[in-house]
């Protein structure tokens, strides 16, 4: 649960609906959440990746006051199967299915962020959905098949 004063309420009502839907959907898929305590109270997602106590990934984080989600290529990068640019370029495309995100190829290094209004649209929330469960399904160790079914191509 977001702490008090998470900022949402400044996002319009289908913005905040689609955030929480987005990240009740993240928990599902087996990713959790932490609350930042900065000015803005920032939604960080975390993943435990299969066989790997020792560590999260940071995936990526929403920004509610500034109105943004950032995909934290920066941080996957350094973590396999991520470090595989052809991973990162699939997660990048899931996300660029949905009608107002597009993420420049040129930052599957960095943190680049999409805007909280993207998510107003129904097909821009089942794409982050659609590229999350892929982004949690690479983490989880499966074979490149499955990646395939992950993503919706065809093997």
């Amino acid at each position: 649960r977001p702490p008090s004063g998470a900022n949402l309420n400044r996002q319009p009502e289908s913005v905040a609906s689609a955030v929480l839907g987005v990240l009740a959907h993240w928990r599902e898929l087996g990713g959790t959440v932490a609350y930042g305590s900065g000015k803005e109270t920032s939604a960080i997602l975390k993943l435990v990746p299969y066989g790997h106590n020792g560590f999260k990934l940071w995936c990526g984080a929403f920004y509610p006051t500034s109105g943004s989600l950032a995909i934290w290529f920066q941080h996957l990068k350094a973590k396999e199967p991520f470090s595989e640019v052809t991973v990162r370029e699939e997660l990048r495309r899931l996300l660029n299915e949905g009608p107002a995100i597009n993420i420049a190829e040129s930052k599957l290094g960095l943190r680049p962020s999409v805007p909280l209004s993207a998510l107003a649209g129904d097909d821009s929330v089942k794409a982050v959905e659609r590229a999350f469960a892929y982004l949690v399904g690479a983490a989880m160790g499966p074979t490149r098949g499955q990646l395939s079914e992950l993503s919706g191509e065809q093997s």
